[in-house]
């Protein structure tokens, strides 16, 4: 997840994040990365077709398709528990951290870690010289931020100290990942992607984009999907450095990317359409149906897709077939969606109000933010975090 006299497509366009000041230019992508203790689902394994198994690589566990917490977890029941304020800009991204934590990026060029629990600020992490537009936690527990400064910062979140500053981008540092075997990746305005461990960088994967990076998404096998301006979405190896397929379709820019089962992705793009790709042979299924730029995507349990839009809706896919199962019309312009422990769906929108669905019903709405919600995070235990342009998270119970 997160305005002027220019239109908001405009906005939506030209600038990175509009709850920051009017310098950004790239959106910012809420990147969350929670860890709880996995309870196997003993779920008969489903008979599939040949679409199936083009998308998914073989048979599937129904409910197994995303990490299924519903037994652990609290159903959310709408209350807004802690008002977290602190920050001086807008709040464009969170990142869950363990033992309860949560951290959150602002335009104030600082990244504040808060303890869920009790709403308290304990940590003020400066050093950036410019807006902070990412974060992702790694597998030791450390948080990296990128930064409109053009470097990444990895943090110890425990004594709040920066451990190194990854140098190397020419530009603004939109998205970050985690790859499969651990090790950083970075995107920037720069047209690259970058692959770090610990301070130093191992690949510098430059070749082919002709506009700035977008978001980023991890594979299978230490492979790095890389979503650029210039409508192309390329898979690399990180490893050897090589572009292993380069995935041509969107007629504008992708501005997000989720991966599917058995390593194959999803795209999102202001050409108002999703595409499911088949990374193997770079196939492609176009699911059409919204009419204005699509933002944000989620799986859900059952491995359908969803995908919020500008047009006001939430449509689920059967990404199998590529048909539209349900249309849920929201009030405003979704940016951000969450899936619920549980199942339901979370989606946050423009005018600062979050909508949980369920069985295509709207059961919940969280109202608190007066802005824009550009990002939404589950925490352990099935709360949820919003972060949001009134500079404020909230965590919802």
């Amino acid at each position: 997840m997160y305005v002027s006299s220019t239109s908001h497509f405009q906005q939506e366009r030209n600038a990175p994040h509009m709850l920051f000041p009017r310098r950004m230019q790239s959106k910012l992508h809420a990147e969350t990365d929670y860890r709880v203790k996995r309870r196997r689902i003993n779920t008969p394994t489903c008979r599939v077709s040949l679409a199936e198994k083009w998308l998914f690589g073989g048979p599937v566990h129904v409910q197994g398709v995303c990490d299924l917490i519903a037994a652990y977890a609290k159903e959310l029941k709408g209350i807004c528990a802690h008002t977290l304020v602190g920050h001086s800009e807008g709040v464009g991204c969170l990142a869950v951290l363990p033992h309860g934590m949560i951290a959150s990026g602002s335009g104030d060029r600082t990244v504040r870690v808060w303890d869920a629990m009790t709403g308290e600020c304990v940590l003020v992490l400066e050093g950036h010289t410019g807006s902070v537009f990412a974060l992702s936690v790694l597998p030791d527990g450390k948080l990296a931020s990128g930064s409109e400064d053009h470097t990444v910062r990895v943090w110890d979140t425990g004594s709040g100290s920066c451990l190194f500053t990854l140098e190397g981008h020419t530009s603004y540092v939109t998205c970050l990942a985690v790859l499969s075997d651990g090790k950083l990746a970075s995107g920037s305005w720069d047209g690259t992607a970058r692959v770090w461990n610990d301070d130093a960088c191992l690949r510098a994967l430059i070749a082919g984009h002709t506009g700035s990076v977008q978001c980023l998404a991890a594979l299978p096998d230490s492979k790095l999907a890389v979503a650029s301006h210039d409508y192309m979405v390329r898979v690399w190896d990180t490893v050897g450095g090589l572009c292993l397929r380069t995935l041509a379709g969107h007629t504008n820019e992708v501005t997000s990317l989720i991966v599917l089962p058995c390593g194959n992705l999803a795209s999102s793009s202001l050409d108002n359409t999703v595409r499911v790709w088949y990374i193997v042979n770079g196939a492609c299924l176009t699911l059409v149906g919204h009419t204005e730029s699509v933002r944000a995507l989620a799986l859900l349990p059952d491995g359908k897709l969803v995908s919020g839009s500008s047009d006001n809706t939430v449509r689920t896919w059967d990404i199998v077939h590529g048909q539209c199962v349900s249309t849920l019309q929201s009030h405003s312009r979704v940016w951000c969606l969450a899936v619920l422990p549980d199942g339901k769906l979370a989606s946050g929108t423009h005018d600062g109000e979050i909508t949980v669905w369920e069985n295509g019903a709207r059961v919940l709405a969280l109202k608190g933010h007066p802005l824009l919600v550009y990002g939404l995070a589950v925490l352990p235990g099935g709360a949820l975090a919003s972060c949001s342009a009134d500079h404020s998270v909230r965590v919802w119970h």
